[in-house]
Order: structure tokens, then sequence, then C-alpha cells
């Protein structure tokens, strides 16, 4: 190994020391866009329901 990749190797490699930290909640929704999905954003974003219904018509007609 090259120096210069040894080098970046023990910087990528060592602890984070300024401490700073976000812990960030975070959630996956399951790949590809679907009827589960659509509800499953539409809850977390806390949508109203017309808004939740419009984006099911529209998955349901792209289905045609």
């Amino acid at each position: 190994m090259s120096t210069n990749a040894e080098e970046i190797d023990n910087l990528v490699n060592q602890t984070y020391e300024a401490g700073f930290y976000t812990d960030i909640e975070q959630e996956f929704a399951p790949p590809g866009l679907n009827e589960e999905t659509i509800r499953f954003i539409s809850k977390k974003k806390e949508e109203p329901e017309w808004l939740l219904n419009g984006g099911l018509k529209l998955i349901n007609s792209s289905r045609r």
C-alpha cells in the first residue's frame, strides 16, 4: 500500500473527536411505490385523508 493510501486509511478510520453528534430518527419504506408505501408516507407526514386518497387514486390509475 502506498503512503498516501495509508494516510487516507488512517484518517478515515480514526475516532471522531470534535464532539458534535446528531441522533436522527430514521424509518425506511420498502423499495418501490405501491399502496402500502403511499399509506406509510402519508401517515408519517400526518397528511389529511383527502391527500392520502389523491395519492391512492394516482397509484391505482397508473396500474391500468
